[in-house]
């Protein structure tokens, strides 16, 4: 493995073979492996034993390097290693649309659907002839800001063994466009993640690469031939919201052979992962994503390897990632197709019902604006998305700006301010003092028996929650009225005077029967607007009365391949009447 007049230093294939697997299924670096092998030869401390790590490093890199080519079968080419080409060496996704599993005439396959058969019983049927969506490809892009390397050695001193023969875009070429191209006003305004906040700031310094982003298969979720890149300073990957409408101008500056082709169809979507942190208007959703979670173990050993040796070893495990979601598709598949046809009977039930309850002149109404949405290009300006629901993921940010917004309404139409603290923000403050006082508890808990500083540190929370306490009171006293009277009348006895012991008295707190006492104040029906959440709203995944294998649904037949869509057979509606 060791090309010298003569070698000191020699491993055999079996110990290789199992750092190679160890490696690609643990993500341990081969400093680690090594100081295992260390420790199991001498672990006592007495004998000082001789450093083989760099030479064992540099036959496992070349290890890699020849398994590689061994499996993308290089030895049986007659242009041989040198005739490798761009992204040649990768295990290749199944399930992506390629000239070698596309049937004759797929270009001129139907997509159009026939929504309606029978009504009020039709379920919505395909044309035999609409199977375009078969040949579609779906990418899904995303990056990694944990994959970062540091200014570690150079390329010509590491320049790697197989740079763009598999999975990392080679680096020349995309490196000098990105280079060109980048600046401070890459980072999307619509994003709002803190990965790309800290793109330029001191979190980059003395990095060579603040990560990488790829381009995977939407089906299969396996990585593409030369569809991850480097990311320089932590660019923007949210292509769609900024710069996909002028895509195809943008394509005519780049390298040559990167171009999509002007005839391709291209429709943006959102990662559902992504959809509450972006602008919804305008967009679609995907498939979450899950690739990173298998090769966020790798960001340590990424960050002190030289550029040549990161590329040679990043290509391997998106190999081995390959590689496994291929070996496991058909039990996967088998699996899902279990799943996917139970819950299509139900769904087809629940259809066929929800038909039942609407007139015919309406259903062909929503079939228009949804077949006016689907067929508008990117970004549809003209059609309604009916698939949008609103108020759905609305985050914390956001109520506060609903409720903010409506308090300026009334002061602007005249309307009185009780304090300088709206009533929303009174609630507000509440929650949060409630969620203050329970963090507060187990500090309290663990630094029972601690330091002197730990203590003090508490001691010093506590003093802060007082403060907050008197202002809370004095609110209390404006916008729930009735309360002193309702504590004079209750009186609570208290074990301790800890800020994080102190009763709130927030309406949730108080008896439904005792409620109407606090005789709420301010604008707005407070009643109805901040309503009391009872049991049944909020179910966790342990819930026992959720996890009881319920009665089943009538006419569902889970077995089948095929939904019962019988006129006179039952509806779940219809079974429960």
């Amino acid at each position: 493995m060791r090309v010298q007049l003569l070698p000191k230093t020699c491993a055999t294939f079996g110990l290789l073979r199992f750092l190679h697997q160890l490696s690609l299924a643990s993500k341990a670096s081969y400093h680690e492996i090594y100081r295992t092998l260390e420790k199991m030869t001498e672990n006592t401390g007495l004998n000082d034993l001789t450093s083989r790590y760099r030479a064992l490093m540099r036959m496992g890199i070349q290890w890699r390097h020849l398994k590689l080519l061994k499996q993308g079968g290089r030895g049986h080419d007659p242009g041989r290693v040198g005739a490798t080409k761009e992204g040649e060496l990768i295990v290749q996704c199944p399930t992506c649309p390629r000239k070698e599993n596309l049937p004759e005439g797929w270009e001129k396959a139907s997509g159009t659907e026939r929504h309606i058969t029978q009504f009020p019983f039709s379920a919505t049927t395909v044309d035999e002839g609409a199977v375009r969506f078969l040949y579609q490809f779906v990418l899904c892009m995303d990056a990694n800001f944990r994959l970062k390397n540091q200014l570690v050695s150079t390329y010509s001193a590491d320049p790697g063994l197989g740079t763009g023969w598999a999975y990392v875009v080679p680096r020349q070429t995309y490196e000098a466009y990105v280079l060109s191209q980048a600046s401070d006003q890459d980072i999307s305004s619509c994003v709002g993640f803190s990965a790309l906040a800290k793109a330029n700031t001191k979190f980059s310094k003395g990095l060579r690469y603040m990560g990488v982003g790829a381009v995977t298969c939407g089906h299969s979720e396996m990585f593409l031939p030369c569809g991850v890149g480097n990311l320089v300073k932590g660019e923007s990957y949210d292509v769609a919201c900024q710069w996909f409408i002028h895509l195809l101008e943008r394509m005519e500056n780049w390298p040559e052979g990167y171009q999509i082709p002007s005839t391709t169809k291209i429709r943006p979507a959102l990662p559902k992962m992504h959809e509450t942190g972006h602008i919804r208007e305008k967009h679609e959703r995907l498939s979450p994503e899950r690739i990173w979670a298998g090769h966020n173990a790798l960001g340590n050993t990424m960050k002190t390897m030289g550029p040549g040796t990161r590329h040679d070893v990043l290509d391997d495990h998106f190999g081995w990632w390959n590689w496994q979601k291929y070996i496991t598709t058909g039990m996967t598949l088998v699996k899902k197709y279990k799943v996917a046809v139970s819950l299509r009977n139900v769904q087809v039930e629940a259809h066929c019902g929800f038909l039942g309850t609407i007139s015919e002149e309406q259903l062909r109404e929503w079939e228009t604006m949804c077949q006016a949405w689907d067929e508008e290009p990117y970004p549809k300006e003209q059609s309604e998305n009916l698939f949008r629901v609103e108020g759905a993921g609305l985050s914390e940010p956001q109520a506060h700006k609903e409720l903010a917004d409506e308090e300026e309404s009334r002061l602007k139409a005249g309307g009185v301010a009780h304090h300088s603290m709206s009533g929303p923000e009174c609630l507000a403050l509440g929650l949060e003092l409630e969620e203050e006082q329970c963090q507060l508890k187990k500090i309290a808990k663990k630094v029972a028996s601690g330091t002197a500083n730990q203590r003090a540190a508490l001691t010093e929370q506590r003093n802060q929650r007082r403060k907050k306490l008197k202002g809370w009171e004095q609110v209390c006293a404006i916008y729930m009225p009735g309360l002193l009277q309702y504590i004079i009348n209750h009186p609570i006895a208290l074990c301790t005077d800890f800020p994080e012991e102190a009763p709130l008295w927030l309406p949730s707190s108080i008896p439904s029967g005792n409620r109407h006492v606090l005789a709420l104040a301010g604008p707005g029906g407070w009643e109805k607007e901040f309503q009391l959440l009872q049991p049944q709203d909020i179910r966790s995944y342990t819930d026992p009365e959720q996890m009881k294998r319920g009665p089943g649904r009538c006419g569902t037949v889970e077995d089948n391949t095929e939904p019962s869509a019988d006129p006179g057979a039952l509806t779940p509606v219809d079974a429960m009447m």
